[in-house]
């Protein structure tokens, strides 16, 4: 008895499980590419700074693509961060002007899936 009901109760489960996982999704990302002068910037931090002190960060890849997933909402600041692992410290020069004080690229963080690429200028 117990093996003519297991089928439909496997099915049925599974049914629930894609239900819950499906569908639309409400999460939000914001992605592009990042270059210095023209040149993809690879293995840097892209923190997005949201109202209230939200903040949400992805890494770039060896071609300057990055990716924030779930970004604060509203009116954001795009920081662009070297880890201290890789610059020991000290920032790149041509990052180091690219910083303003409190700043960073301002961009409106809408719901959805947005692409966004941020061109920084060492000169």
């Amino acid at each position: 008895m117990i093996r003519r009901y297991l089928p439909v109760s496997l099915t049925f489960a599974f049914s629930i499980a894609l239900l819950g996982c499906g569908g639309a999704s409400s999460q939000s990302s914001l992605k592009g590419k990042i270059t210095l002068d023209s040149q993809p910037l690879s293995k840097v931090l892209v923190v997005a700074k949201g109202p209230g002190g939200v903040d949400k960060g992805g890494s770039s890849d060896d071609q300057g693509n990055y990716e924030i997933i779930d970004p604060p909402m509203g009116q954001i600041k795009l920081q662009v961060i070297e880890p201290p692992e890789r610059s020991m410290g000290k920032p790149k020069p041509a990052l180091a002007k690219t910083t303003t004080p409190g700043g960073g690229v301002p961009y409106e963080m809408k719901a959805g899936n947005q692409k966004f690429d941020i061109s920084l200028s060492s000169k």
